[in-house]
């Protein structure tokens, strides 16, 4: 089963700015993130998708299908082979969910390599922002369940994406990216709030 090259295009693309949107992350000690609230609508949630070893579990969109792991690794050996280093790639493929139709993602990846103390956050902001430099950006922070989320909204002229990144320890950092086509966006709100609102820790 290969990965057809439209779907293919969007899905490196949104990759390759992660990977060079990655840093490492140090909490701002004078920042107090408040405790974000969601609306959950199981209705617009597809199967529950758990990974132990990063420790969470959470419903992508209703309507959103679980690639193939073979399919994952097309997407990374691709990545691998785009950049000038392999040292370079600091963010590995996961799990993506998509709906081919909608042309509507849903990314898991995971920071391997990302702390909590080696750099600012807002090195990690400023990289973004120099990667979409034709969009606007929009960086929040707040809490969920015992989560802390770093949150980049990044709206391009046909695009947006939702940008959760998760630092956690033990090298279990990971980041999920819901991007929507811009037409269809207000329909799908709703969709993207219920799924965020799903995450939950796994023992």
């Amino acid at each position: 089963m290969k990965i057809s090259t439209n779907i293919f295009i969007i899905i490196l693309s949104f990759i390759i700015l992660m990977i060079f949107s990655s840093g490492n992350v140090e909490k701002d000690r004078n920042d107090q993130p408040e405790e974000m609230t969601f609306q959950i609508n199981q209705s617009l949630l597809g199967k529950k998708y758990s990974d132990s070893e990063l420790g969470f579990s959470f419903s992508p969109p209703s309507g959103c299908k679980q690639m193939p792991k073979n399919m994952v690794q097309q997407v990374k050996g691709k990545i691998q082979k785009s950049l000038v280093s392999p040292d370079s790639l600091v963010l590995e493929p996961n799990q993506f969910f998509m709906n081919e139709d909608e042309r509507f993602f849903c990314l898991l990846t995971v920071h391997p390599t990302l702390t909590l103390s080696d750099s600012s956050i807002s090195f990690y902001h400023q990289v973004i922002e120099n990667s979409a430099e034709q969009s606007e950006v929009q960086h929040s922070t707040y809490k969920y369940k015992n989560f802390l989320i770093y949150q980049s909204l990044i709206i391009s002229e046909q695009m947006i994406n939702f940008k959760l990144l998760i630092p956690q320890a033990n090298h279990k950092s990971f980041q999920i990216d819901y991007i929507v086509p811009k037409s269809i966006y207000a329909k799908k709100i709703e969709v993207i709030e219920s799924s965020i609102g799903s995450l939950s820790k796994q023992p």
